[in-house]
């Protein structure tokens, strides 16, 4: 066989050998390339997560000789919530208690009794948001039931209302923007009726911002768990805006919050940049409440163009010449499955017309 023809079969080997892998290759790599683009968008849309924080986790025996059991050296920090869970590790056994806690200031708060009796294994949570940084007091006591012993784990949370829906459980806090955030302890005037608070926000002109109200820190059943809100906004210019009143006829409306943990929302657009006056008020039947108060940034209220001002005409120019900057040039997109059919029809043609070329070489030369 002449030394040219198997020249030519062995150039005709590589180049179908690198025909052939140029599409699988391309294959691999578009595989890996959506892999990490799947793994990339799981990572950003993932929550975070966070290490949970123990306080407190030990096993505690309510007996006829000690029924109360009191932790006194709890460090809550302000804005977090601390979630208490009681587990009742007696078997046969059934038992109601009741959560008395004293925060720094040494206003007392009855957050928890039970609803039912509890079981084996049964739990009983409490979740208290904290408006005081400082050294907190739980106390449990036992007040029905045999002796028992219940573990207590106390654990440090997220934020109060960052995870937190509306009352009807459909609207979320949207706590990654917002621009400003507290939790206060709002405390029950001795003569009774709505206790009055005041803010000092600034604003920017034409945008949308979403104002969050909940109460966060838990109520015991033998009280009134609603506590009742009003509320209204200044302007910078003195334009006072009343929400949730019934309008024309200036009576509030009964809003309240039955439950801790959820909230109540409104959205309002601002005309006008500066120092917003935010008038509140919250009127309950325990002493001491905690209430949370998010306002977070949503998007601008308009485009702001004014008709009345010349400066943002769009009529067109007069020589009917587009202004401004040349848009970019549309660019249309190539699927990448067709991208590879075609990688790999181009391939095999190329293959076809090397085996012509070389037989017709091989033939002339015998």
């Amino acid at each position: 066989m002449d030394k040219r023809c198997v020249t030519d079969k062995k150039v005709l080997g590589i180049l179908l050998l690198c025909v052939v892998s140029l599409p699988i290759n391309m294959f691999i790599g578009m595989y890996l390339s959506s892999n990490n683009r799947k793994i990339e968008t799981e990572a950003t849309i993932s929550p975070s997560s966070t290490s949970l924080i123990v306080l407190h986790d030990m096993l505690h025996c309510f007996h006829e000789g000690n029924l109360t059991h009191t932790l006194d050296n709890l460090y809550f920090e302000a804005t977090y919530n601390y979630k208490i869970t009681m587990t009742l590790e007696t078997d046969h056994h059934g038992v109601q208690t009741n959560i008395t806690l004293i925060d720094p200031d040494g206003d007392v708060y009855q957050i928890h009794n039970s609803k039912h009796v509890m079981k084996y294994y049964d739990t009983d949570v409490s979740k208290y948001g904290a408006a005081i940084t400082g050294i907190h007091t739980l106390i449990f006591h036992k007040y029905n039931g045999p002796n028992v012993n219940v573990r207590i784990l106390i654990t440090k949370e997220e934020h109060c209302l960052q995870y937190a829906n509306d009352i009807d459980g459909g609207n979320t806090v949207k706590f990654a923007s917002r621009v400003y955030y507290d939790v206060i302890k709002v405390s029950k005037l001795p003569m009774g009726g709505p206790k009055q608070y005041s803010w000092v926000r600034h604003l920017d002109d034409n945008e949308i911002y979403y104002f969050y109200i909940g109460r966060v820190s838990p109520v015991a059943l033998w009280y009134n768990p609603d506590t009742r809100i009003y509320f209204n906004l200044t302007s910078p210019d003195g334009v006072v805006f009343q929400i949730w009143d019934n309008w024309p006829n200036g009576e509030w409306y009964n809003n309240s919050l039955p439950d801790a943990h959820v909230h109540k929302y409104f959205p309002f657009g601002t005309v006008g940049t500066g120092d917003y006056i935010i008038d509140f008020a919250f009127e309950q039947e325990p002493a001491h409440v905690n209430i949370a108060m998010v306002i977070s940034y949503y998007e601008p209220a308009s485009a702001n163009v004014n008709s009345s001002d010349t400066s943002n005409s769009t009529a067109p120019p007069p020589d009917n010449s587009t202004s401004g900057t040349t848009p970019p040039p549309i660019s249309p997109m190539v699927p990448p499955e067709a991208t590879l059919g075609f990688s790999v029809a181009v391939g095999v043609l190329v293959v076809i017309v090397l085996i012509v070329v070389v037989n017709t070489k091989y033939k002339k030369n015998n």
